[in-house]
């Protein structure tokens, strides 16, 4: 993408994206042009959603249901303590009540947390 001289060029992992997906992504075409249009502007700030979805994400879920006021995880940890031997999740044969499906999701949360922050100890969970 040239603009006034400028120009920019996407770099991407072609082992995630191909190359036809990456040209014609809506989101990255438009972060694009916006970075093009906007050299001096604070790009950090600025999201890779168009109008139309940030609209959807702060109007509500498609369906019209009103979205709670929490994060997926508080949402689903406040499940699973309501619910702990309640089925959460079937894959095949196997099946996990919620509290499983919590302390696993908690048991990686933690290993992914000593993984990034090591020298850290983490015990919120």
């Amino acid at each position: 993408m040239e603009h006034d001289g400028l120009v920019l060029r996407l770099r991407y992992k072609t082992d995630v994206l191909d190359s036809d997906y990456a040209a014609g992504s809506p989101a990255i075409t438009n972060r694009l042009a916006f970075i093009a249009d906007n050299p001096d502007a604070e790009h950090a700030r600025q999201s890779l959603l168009s109008a139309d979805e940030l609209r959807l994400q702060s109007t509500g879920s498609p369906g019209g249901r009103e979205l709670p006021d929490r994060r997926v995880h508080e949402v689903f940890e406040e499940r699973a303590r309501a619910h702990p031997d309640a089925l959460a999740a079937v894959h095949g044969d196997r099946q996990l009540t919620y509290r499983e499906l919590n302390a696993r999701a908690n048991q990686l949360a933690r290993a992914l947390l000593a993984r990034v922050c090591p020298a850290k100890v983490w015990w919120a969970w």
